[in-house]
């Protein structure tokens, strides 16, 4: 079978369960936080979250950027922390 024969329905398919809850309300500007896995990626992330900064900010009220570095042998965490005087950006 191909992606291509998978028949989607026109409509969500919800459990009673779900069918009962009320419908909640999406916030004209909401909060998001990106998580960016980083491995030895010094070199992209001040692009990189430049371009998080320039597409979120105009439709978010607030915003951050978790920077998750798994054990890069570049400057990785430098970069990460140098963009967090800039940036709303955390490392872990």
């Amino acid at each position: 079978m191909k992606i291509e024969d998978v028949q989607m329905p026109a409509e969500p398919v919800l459990n009673s369960e779900a069918a009962a809850m009320p419908k909640m309300r999406r916030p004209d500007h909401p909060k998001v936080t990106c998580v960016l896995p980083a491995f030895n990626e010094a070199k992209n992330l001040p692009r990189v979250v430049s371009m998080l900064d320039e597409t979120l900010r105009p439709i978010c009220s607030e915003y951050s950027v978790l920077i998750v570095d798994d054990g890069s042998s570049d400057d990785t965490a430098a970069a990460a922390i140098a963009l967090a005087n800039r940036y709303p950006v955390k490392l872990l």
